[in-house]
C-alpha cells in the first residue's frame, strides 16, 4: 500500500464517528457466492508433481538399460526418456494397447506394488531380434504371451531390475522383486482407478521397430522419498551431492566404447576396385604396428599380434592429437 493510501488520524476519527452515528452500514450483506463440491478421493492438486531427482534417476536407468538390452539381443538400440507425468491410474490403464505385458513388481522398502508395462509392439520386436530376426512384429491380437515370449520377457525384466537398483542408489538402496505378470489391466490393481500415479515412460527404438515401456508407481508409494525427489541433488545437501557425483563418475567409467584397429593403407584405382575377384591381393603399408581408434579418434599405437588365441594389439604409445577449435575457443575464453 502506497503512502497516499494510508488514512491519517483525522480520517480515521471521521470514519469512527460515521460508524457510531449510523451513517456507515456495517451490517451490509455480502455478495452470495457459489458453493463447489470437493472430492477428497479425486485430489486433482496431487496430479501436478515436479520431481527433478526422479528425472535424473530415469536418465541413469535409460543409459544402463540400453547397455543391458544391447548385451541381451546383440542389436543396437536407443532409449529416450519421456517427460515425467502424473494421472489417475484408471486413465493410464484405459490407454494401454492389448495385449500389453503388465508386470506387478515390489520395490522394497517402499510400500505397495508398482507396475512395469511393456507395449506388445516392443515385446514382439525384442523377441524377434533375440532369435536373430529383423524385429518383425506379430499381430496385436488379444491373447496370452507364448512361453517362449515370456522367457525372453523375464530376461528383459531381470536386466531392468538390476539397472533400477543402480539408478536409485543416489536416493536409496532398493530391491526389486517380480510379483506376477498379467495381460488384463483389471488383474493388475496397483492403485484405485481414481488414485494418482507417477508414470516414467521410456521409448525404445531398435531394428524393425520398437515400443514403449512404462514404470508406474502410486504417488503415495513415493511419500517416504518425496522431499528428496522434489528437491533434486542440488538442494539435498553436501552429502547427497557427493553421492550423485560418485554415481555420475561410476556411470562414466562404465560407459562402453567401441574400438577399431587400422593396420595399414592401400590405394587402388576405381577400375581395379570394381574388377576385384576372389584370390586378388592388395598390398598395403602394414609395418607390424597398428593404430587403435574410438569413434574415429586415434588413441594409441602398438604392436599387432596374437594373445591367448585372439588377434590383439599391445599398447606402446599414445597418439598426440592436435588441439581442436573447441579447445582453442575454451583457452581463449579463459584468458579473456
Amino acid at each position: 500500500m502506497g503512502a497516499q493510501e494510508v488514512l491519517n488520524q483525522e480520517e480515521v476519527n471521521a470514519l469512527l464517528n460515521a460508524v457510531d452515528s449510523g451513517d456507515v452500514n456495517i451490517d451490509a450483506q455480502s455478495v452470495p457466492g457459489e458453493v463447489r463440491l470437493y472430492d477428497f478421493q479425486n485430489d486433482q492438486g496431487s496430479l501436478r508433481v515436479r520431481m527433478p531427482a526422479f528425472d535424473l534417476i530415469n536418465e541413469r536407468l535409460a543409459r544402463s538399460l540400453r547397455v543391458s538390452l544391447h548385451n541381451l539381443i546383440r542389436r543396437p538400440l536407443e532409449i529416450a526418456v519421456m517427460p515425467l507425468r502424473c494421472c489417475k491410474y484408471g486413465d493410464f490403464t484405459q490407454g494401454l494397447a492389448l495385449p500389453s505385458n503388465l508386470n506387478l513388481i515390489r520395490i522394497n522398502p517402499l510400500r505397495g506394488n508398482a507396475l512395469l508395462a511393456l507395449d506388445p509392439a516392443l515385446v514382439f520386436c525384442v523377441v524377434d531380434n533375440f532369435f536373430g530376426g529383423r524385429g518383425r512384429q506379430q499381430g496385436a491380437e488379444s491373447r496370452e504371451f507364448a512361453p517362449t515370449e515370456m522367457r525372453v520377457i523375464h530376461m528383459l525384466l531381470r536386466a531392468a531390475f538390476n539397472d533400477m537398483r543402480e539408478a536409485w542408489l543416489p536416493v536409496a538402496a532398493i530391491d526389486v522383486e517380480h510379483v506376477k505378470s498379467e495381460v488384463n489391466p483389471s488383474f493388475a490393481p496397483i492403485a484405485a482407478p481414481s488414485e494418482a500415479v507417477v508414470i516414467c515412460g521410456f521409448q525404445l527404438a531398435l531394428e524393425g521397430g520398437g515400443g514403449d515401456m512404462h514404470l508406474v508407481l502410486p504417488l503415495s508409494m513415493l511419500e517416504p522419498f518425496k522431499d528428496v525427489l522434489e528437491a533434486g541433488p542440488s538442494n539435498a545437501g553436501a552429502a547427497q551431492d557427493d553421492r550423485w557425483l560418485s554415481s555420475l563418475k561410476e556411470d562414466i567409467q562404465d560407459a562402453e566404447i567401441e574400438l577399431t584397429t587400422m593396420l595399414g593403407h592401400a590405394s587402388v584405382k576405381l577400375s581395379q576396385l570394381v574388377n576385384l575377384k576372389s584370390g586378388d591381393v592388395i598390398p598395403c603399408d602394414f609395418s607390424g604396428k597398428a593404430t587403435v581408434f574410438a569413434e574415429g579418434v586415434p588413441l594409441f599405437r602398438g604392436s599387432y599380434g596374437a594373445s591367448r588365441g585372439q588377434q590383439s594389439v599391445r599398447f606402446e604409445q599414445r597418439v598426440k592429437r592436435p588441439r581442436t577449435h573447441a579447445g582453442d575457443a575454451l583457452l581463449l575464453r579463459k584468458t579473456i
